[in-house]
């Protein structure tokens, strides 16, 4: 039974409701006709039932005109129940929410506001049932996108009931407007700070032209460094200037020693080195030992700045930057720039700098070798003024050997050489061999005299460099020494030589200087062997002459070149220390070097070069 009740009981409500439903659908289709008639104009008054019975509203007067104020206005316009129930909307808030007034009217005011501003609407209602207020709030349109809106609401107080009046400004273009100037104005900004950077990379462009002009012109290390010091401060801007260079002291200290911007009582108060220690720590020490651009960007706050940042901020200074200054990849300074701003270091003017640091680099590495090149170009007219006084002197030397030496000397030969001959039967056997040690001597002396005068005449009584050919040169040679090579039983060959610009007498010379000290220092019982060889490089002849001989020590090897050097003194060989010495003078005539390589017991090949 209880269970029927209830049934009976959920019928009859729910027919109720139904009829309920049914009336508010009839209510809504008069109210909907009676808008449209409205609207149209077709209807000069409104009956309306309430509370207080039928109420006539005419719309031929005052109501026209608000009628069709409300329909023309820009602003969207709607009245709505104290619950925010909408009961009445104009044309514009159509068109706001992209929706048609019937799906509207009726409806409750959070349907159309997004979700977040639920609290913001319900403030905006109870508010505005007192006072006129005003809040932005966020509409819904139909297609989902979001309508930003400024909404004045104010009580409408009737007699009988309130409801209030509500008008939606658009703010839509607004801030699609303010959007727009905001970027319009992010890009002025972007555009200003880009001009200053441009401006500023500009000036360090200007910078690198005086800097590369200031090179060119500058004789004098200190001087330019003091000039790029200044260009770099006046040009660019920045609030010190600073080219350090790094010694190798034990405490590898970094001496300033060109400084533009600031006192020379202040850098002298620093303590600065390249170590791995607190004093290494700035931008000049850090940049030297590691050879990488340092940038300090924050000096106040920089706690590897604790040793100097009280001289630094007296100063103002707010950043730093330092460059190493390289040479062949050897690092021997600094480039340190500061600045008054913080972190003002674009990436471009970093680059920039780097430029400038490289060309302050290359310009004292090439200032250093003019000074050098200017000194050895000093030097060497020195020498040469040395060596044509020697070679006068030596001139002067070969003509006192040649004219006042060799006259008593031939005495001593010749009347020792009598004495031999008148009284060899008459004298003893050592006494003889006293006269033949004697006559012996003077011929060594005699022959070591020749040798003197040929040595210090290769430059003075040289001729001019001609074209001749090798080939028939060495065939000369051969021709010269044909008695010495056939009693030897040498093995002579010889590679194709080229033509060469030469002294023809001084080249036969030294090849057969060569060719007569293989065949002189061979091994006893071992046929020489003797070969000369040549090879050509870029701009001059290698040429060779080889022999399989008795060799040369390694000690030996740097004395062979020189007058009266003999390592084999005690050997049968002859010779008086001259032949290579002379070899080595006419081969530095003729532009070239000569050198040797050998092995004891194995052989020797002696080089030599004749340039082009």
């Amino acid at each position: 039974m209880k269970n029927e009740d209830k049934s009976k009981k959920l019928q009859n409500e729910n027919q109720k409701l139904r009829n309920e439903l049914e009336e508010l659908k009839i209510r809504l289709q008069e109210a909907e006709e009676a808008l449209d008639a409205i609207r149209s104009g077709s209807v000069d008054a409104l009956v309306v039932t309430g509370p207080a019975g039928q109420q006539i509203f005419t719309l031929t007067g005052e109501e026209r005109i608000y009628r069709l104020l409300v329909e023309t206005m820009n602003e969207g316009g709607f009245t709505a129940n104290p619950r925010g129930q909408i009961l009445f909307c104009n044309n514009r808030l159509s068109q706001m929410l992209k929706k048609p007034m019937e799906d509207i009217i009726g409806h409750h005011l959070e349907e159309f506001i997004i979700s977040s501003q639920y609290e913001e609407m319900t403030s905006l209602l109870n508010i505005a049932l007192v006072e006129p207020v005003k809040k932005r709030l966020v509409f819904l349109a139909s297609d989902g996108s979001f309508v930003p809106a400024l909404v004045s609401a104010s009580p409408l107080k009737e007699p009988d009931s309130a409801s209030i009046c509500f008008v939606a400004t658009d703010m839509s273009l607004l801030e699609a407007s303010e959007e727009v100037i905001r970027q319009i104005n992010e890009q002025k900004s972007e555009l200003q700070k880009r001009a200053l950077e441009l401006q500023k990379l500009n000036r360090i462009l200007r910078a690198l032209s005086n800097s590369n002009q200031a090179m060119m012109k500058t004789q004098n290390e200190t001087d330019f460094l003091k000039e790029i010091c200044n260009i770099i401060n006046t040009d660019c801007g920045y609030a010190m200037v600073t080219i350090n260079y790094a010694r190798d002291d034990e405490e590898k200290t970094v001496k300033p020693v060109a400084y533009a911007g600031y006192d020379v009582n202040f850098m002298e108060k620093l303590k600065i080195s390249w170590a791995d220690d607190k004093y290494g720590q700035g931008p000049s020490g850090i940049a030297i030992r590691t050879g990488k651009v340092e940038i300090f960007r924050n000096i106040p706050s920089d706690p590897r700045f604790e040793h100097w940042r009280f001289e630094k901020l007296k100063r103002h200074y707010g950043s730093a930057i330092g460059f190493p200054l390289k040479e062949n990849e050897h690092i021997f300074g600094s480039l340190v720039l500061y600045s008054d701003e913080l972190d003002p270091f674009s990436q471009d003017e970093v680059k920039l700098l780097q430029e400038l640091a490289n060309d302050l680099s290359f310009g004292i590495a090439a200032l250093r070798s003019k000074i050098d090149r200017e000194k050895d170009q000093d030097r060497l007219k020195q020498l040469s003024t040395e060596l044509q006084r020697s070679n006068q002197e030596l001139e002067q030397f070969a003509n006192v050997i040649s004219h006042d030496l060799r006259e008593p000397l031939r005495a001593i030969s010749g009347f020792v050489e009598l004495l031999r001959m008148k009284y060899k039967d008459k004298l003893d056997e050592t006494a003889n061999e006293y006269i033949n040690f004697s006559v012996s001597g003077a011929q060594t002396m005699k022959n070591m005299i020749l040798g003197l005068i040929e040595y210090s005449r290769v430059q003075s009584q040289g001729q001019s460099f001609v074209s001749i050919d090798l080939n028939k040169i060495i065939t000369a040679v051969v021709r010269n020494l044909d008695k010495s090579l056939t009693e030897n039983k040498a093995e002579f060959t010889c590679d194709k030589l080229p033509e060469v610009k030469a002294d023809e007498v001084q080249i036969l010379r030294l090849f057969q200087n060569l060719i007569h000290n293989a065949l002189k220092f061979k091994k006893e019982n071992q046929n020489p062997k003797i070969h000369i060889a040549c090879k050509r490089r870029e701009k001059y002849w290698v040429f060779s002459v080889s022999d399989n001989g008795i060799g040369i020590s390694e000690d030996f090897k740097i004395r062979i070149f020189t007058l009266f050097q003999r390592e084999h003194k005690k050997s049968n060989s002859e010779g008086d220390g001259i032949g290579l010495a002379v070899c080595k003078r006419i081969v530095e005539r003729h532009g070239g070097k000569i050198w040797l390589e050998s092995q004891p017991d194995i052989g020797s090949t002696f080089f030599f070069t004749i340039p082009d």
